[in-house]
């Protein structure tokens, strides 16, 4: 719908989003990325990873992927495949650096046991665990507003947001020249 309303660009805030489930990722990715692979997963119990692919259709429109600190694991897949096709460029701060997943294991006493086994590669860059994701453009949250929730910060202040609607505003520039 927003294709149909002519908008210029996207911008995904994925700041302070600590993941989800990465099957929602991939659904999301299909309508993002073109023909190819999605992300790899590797299970502590295969030799071959599992890897999702994405069908030939694709928005074509500049975007960019807002992250933070405490942008993790699924939300991290999510702009790393975004970045790997260059579709988008990264505005903020590195990320957490989770690429991995667990299995929960119930014990009888009724408790839980999460082991990590797998690992979510993106389709053509390493494995971000422990390490995180780099924006293409740096831009720390005004002091002002560190430590503040996002929701709470006008529009109108946010710096990095303001730095995402001048990368989009120019990739949109470039495709018009």
């Amino acid at each position: 719908a927003l294709v149909e309303y002519g908008v210029q660009g996207l911008i995904f805030d994925v700041r302070g989003n600590h993941g989800g489930d990465a099957d929602t990722v991939i659904r999301m990715l299909d309508y993002l990325l073109p023909e190819g692979p999605q992300v790899h997963v590797y299970y502590s119990d295969r030799v071959d990873p599992v890897t999702s692919y994405s069908d030939a259709a694709h928005i074509d429109l500049p975007m960019v992927v807002l992250t933070n600190e405490n942008t993790a694991s699924a939300s991290e897949l999510f702009a790393a495949a975004l970045s790997d096709y260059e579709k988008a460029e990264l505005v903020g701060v590195k990320t957490y650096g989770k690429g991995c997943g667990q299995r929960a294991i119930m014990l009888s006493d009724g408790s839980v046991v999460f082991i990590t086994s797998l690992l979510y590669n993106p389709p053509y860059s390493d494995n971000y665990n422990g390490i995180g994701l780099f924006p293409d453009h740096e831009v720390v949250m005004a002091e002002k507003w560190q430590n503040t929730n996002l929701f709470l910060i006008p529009h109108e202040e946010d710096n990095q947001i303001t730095k995402a609607i001048d990368v989009i505003e120019a990739k949109a520039s470039d495709v018009q020249s």
